[in-house]
């Protein structure tokens, strides 16, 4: 599109980038999501937040572990902590999937860019459902 047939703000902001900087709803925005404004262009990332999860599991299961280790000596914790190792047992596959699955997703944000420099808005994404409310915003 020409750009005589562009209508800018008088700071050569996309009329939607500034609509955006009023309007936008940022009450679901979940915690560890950023968004870089620019003039043409908006860009949103969040970081994969997966590996505290991990962490938690894995402390969770060393502390378990030691606590039944000190269990042992103490006759009447015997049947707690079969109980308890049995649930671990049952719980050891769910965590190796997951600590597998977040191995390989490690570094992995989602991002979204939506750019406006070429007349027609431009939208890229790797998680579409995860950014469906700025999707939904522009009516994209």
């Amino acid at each position: 599109m020409p750009a005589e047939n562009r209508s800018y703000t008088g700071d050569g902001v996309h009329p939607e980038i500034a609509r955006f900087r009023r309007e936008f709803d940022t009450d679901w925005i979940p915690e560890g999501v950023d968004f870089i404004v620019e003039s043409q262009r908006i860009r949103g990332e969040r970081h994969n937040t997966d590996w505290s999860r991990l962490g938690l599991a894995t402390g969770a299961f060393a502390a378990l572990s030691a606590l039944g280790v000190g269990m042992v000596w103490i006759p009447v914790f015997n049947y707690v902590w079969a109980l308890a190792t049995l649930a671990i047992l049952v719980a050891l596959p769910y965590i190796g999937a997951r600590a597998a699955i977040f191995r390989l997703r490690k570094g992995r944000k989602k991002v979204f860019e939506l750019d406006f420099s070429e007349g027609t808005p431009r939208w890229t994404s790797n998680d579409d459902r995860f950014w469906k409310h700025v999707k939904d915003f522009f009516k994209l």
